[in-house]
């Protein structure tokens, strides 16, 4: 099927596969990453034959799938990890051709069900159609609480911003519009949009479902008049670029009994516009918009890199740095002790070391970077899977920011820089095992304090106006703003 694809570097075959035929990867020696459902029984003959860049084979079934003849022939599984559930790692070390594995390590376990309506949480959505860099964004946040059929529920609002330079957008008078979309409710995994004007609630996601079970909706919306069946899969962990929870493939059956499309469901992120058909790959359909991000205060839980933001002035684009890789040999954040609670006492750091696992990296890997504006520092988390202290440090090596994160639920964090003073700082991913450390440079020169700004037309007047996410203002907000490239407060 995928034989000699020179180009493929990864794949993820959904839920619901059982088989996989003969020769059906061979040669895909580009082909770092391979992700097979729990669904799967057997796999065929020279299947993954000559995957010679092969780093990790996830493999969901708890069942070892039959291997039929020599299906990694010619691939060297001596510098590849096996990622197996935890209940069946012992199983696959016992059976050819599995054993052969450089390591054989346990998936993941599901986390704790993460709510999809918190606050602080926003979602960026961008315009496929308008290019890349995406030149209308949308952002949509939980703004106050309203009643609604006897339920507390959320309401959103939506911020959209448009670069000055896209030639087609449809309403120059308000490019920059912020308006109310309605509000959301969540109870027992099960979450729902309401309608504010008819005092009525519909259901937008069912986190609750088990594997195989379906999901029957009644589409009241004349666009689409057809009544739409799902069919819900089983919770997985892993595969997902952008994003480190437990996801759902969703598989849409229409009438004629036809699979048309499949989705993901993201517990923690899901979405503003429900079961819409994959919301997270602009590539695989039509869509209007397609989620960006999904941040919850300063931790990214999802991040699609591939587009970036031109809703920002060029000024706050951001400059990228890497992270020089060390093997620590002096701990400074705690160390758990493997099957155990108990952390490593100031003096147990003092003395003797502990014995601990070899870093899965070499010291030579840089497989962190950052970037950052005036505005926000951004780093990427994603090759994490551990707890890390992350700090930064001014020159004087006075710590300004420390927080302790959870980088196997997390893809990144956005830093809010924009009160430092001008000046380089180090920034620190480290736990006792291993550190990364880079820097970055703030070249911003204060913050201009102005209690009336808003009611002056001069200081506003064809000036650029932005808040600390890089998003443009036709105003100055309260708070802190950039106006054209200097820090305004506003009381």
């Amino acid at each position: 099927m995928f034989a000699d694809c020179s180009n493929l570097t990864e794949f993820m075959i959904p839920f619901g596969i059982t088989s996989i035929g003969y020769d059906a990867f061979a040669g895909c020696t580009a082909m770092q990453s391979v992700d097979l459902p729990s669904s799967i029984n057997s796999i065929g003959s020279y299947a993954f034959r000559n995957i010679s860049n092969l780093k990790d084979f996830y493999c969901h079934a708890t069942a070892v799938p039959t291997a039929y003849y020599e299906i990694f022939s010619d691939t060297d599984l001596s510098q590849a990890t096996l990622h197996v559930p935890a209940a069946s790692v012992g199983a696959y070390k016992a059976v050819e051709p599995w054993k052969n594995f450089k390591d054989i390590v346990a998936l993941p376990a599901q986390n704790d069900y993460r709510p999809m309506i918190e606050d602080g949480k926003v979602w960026k959505f961008g315009a496929i159609f308008s290019g890349n860099p995406v030149q209308i964004v949308d952002y949509y946040y939980f703004d106050g609480d309203t009643i609604i059929n006897g339920k507390t529920c959320k309401q959103m609002m939506c911020q959209q911003y448009v670069s000055p330079e896209y030639p087609n957008y449809y309403d120059f008078s308000n490019p920059n519009s912020l308006r109310k979309v309605g509000a959301w409710y969540e109870e027992n995994q099960k979450v729902y949009f309401c309608y504010e004007g008819t005092q009525s609630m519909r259901m937008m996601y069912d986190f609750s479902l088990g594997a195989n079970e379906t999901l029957y909706f009644l589409n009241d919306n004349p666009d689409y008049p057809n009544d739409r069946t799902f069919i819900i899969g089983p919770k997985q962990t892993g595969g997902i670029k952008g994003f480190k929870g437990v996801y759902r493939d969703i598989m849409l059956c229409q009438n004629e009994g036809q699979n048309i499309h499949s989705t993901f469901w993201l517990e923690g992120v899901g979405g503003i516009d429900g079961l819409t058909a994959n919301a997270f790959d602009p590539t695989l359909v039509d869509l209007g918009h397609f989620l960006m991000s999904c941040t919850v205060g300063d931790e990214v839980i999802y991040l699609n890199d591939e587009y970036e933001d031109g809703t920002t002035s060029e000024g706050s684009r951001k400059d990228r740095f890497d992270f020089t890789h060390t093997i620590k040999t002096n701990p400074k954040a705690p160390f758990k002790r493997e099957n155990s609670n108990a952390c490593i006492s100031s003096s147990e750091r003092e003395g003797a070391q502990p014995e601990v696992k070899t870093p899965r990296r070499s010291s030579e890997t840089q497989s962190l970077y950052g970037e950052y504006n005036d505005l926000l520092l951004g780093i990427h988390l994603d090759p994490l899977d551990d707890a890390y202290l992350v700090s930064i440090t001014n020159e004087s090596g006075q710590v300004v920011y420390e927080k302790t994160i959870n980088a196997g639920t997390i893809v990144g964090l956005n830093i809010d820089i924009s009160t430092y003073a001008k000046g380089r700082y180090t920034v620190t991913v480290e736990n006792s095992i291993e550190s990364f450390t880079g820097e970055f440079e703030v070249l911003t020169t204060g913050i201009s304090e102005a209690a009336c700004l808003n009611n002056n037309e001069q200081i506003t007047k064809n000036k650029l106006i932005y808040n600390l996410q890089g998003q443009r203002l036709s105003s100055l907000q309260k708070g802190l703003n950039l106006v054209n490239g200097k820090k305004v407060y506003v009381k």
